[in-house]
């Protein structure tokens, strides 16, 4: 078995996040405890540079044009944005899934080992479709969907990614979205057609 490493060039030193073009959103719905994934076989290496961003945008606007959506556009300061917290995780435990609590609307996830590929995390944040109620606009009870609802939000129309190997060599993703999504009252989109 092949071990690949995927590094990513940051023009900027590492070190704390710039800071935030507007406060903190508190009116977004909170997510419940994040699930950690394994890989169960070998995956083909990754992909970097335009295809990674290639493959995130997507997959994202598959599941936008699902529920009637219009495309996203992948968005360089979202995506250095996304480089920058993934880079800072990357340094740290990634298996501990902490928000960047920026400016932007966030989808986070870990795997354990290298082998992970942008579809596996979106794969993971869309399969919460099912668990997310159009009438109560609400998960359903103990579960999680705001991963889901944040790919679909209807404003949202900006997309930045980043995948990062840990120093455990663990992987570590993140999707920023502008403008956000889950705000509390308010339907991802106008009509369900599921």
């Amino acid at each position: 078995m092949t071990t690949t490493t995927t590094t990513f060039t940051v023009t900027s030193q590492p070190g704390p996040l710039p800071p935030h073009p507007r406060p903190p959103l508190p009116h977004r719905r909170p997510l419940l405890p994040h699930h950690r994934y394994h890989p169960s076989h070998h995956r083909p290496p990754q992909p970097t540079g335009r295809d990674l961003a290639d493959e995130f945008l997507s997959l994202h606007n598959t599941a936008r044009r699902d529920a009637n959506l219009p495309p996203l556009v992948w968005d360089t300061k979202l995506e250095q944005y996304a480089k920058q917290y993934a880079v800072q995780r990357g340094n740290t435990d990634c298996a501990e899934l902490i928000h960047s609590h920026g400016p932007y609307g966030e989808n986070i996830f870990w795997g354990g080992g290298p082998e992970w590929r942008p579809k596996d995390a979106v794969e993971q944040w869309m399969h919460e479709e099912k668990f997310y109620d159009p009438d109560a606009n609400d998960c359903k009870d103990g579960q999680m969907c705001g991963h889901y609802t944040q790919i679909v939000w209807r404003d949202s129309c900006r997309l930045g990614c980043a995948l990062q190997r840990c120093k455990n060599n663990d992987t570590f993703v993140v999707c920023s979205y502008d403008p956000p999504g889950n705000y509390v009252g308010e339907k991802p989109f106008l009509h369900y057609d599921n």
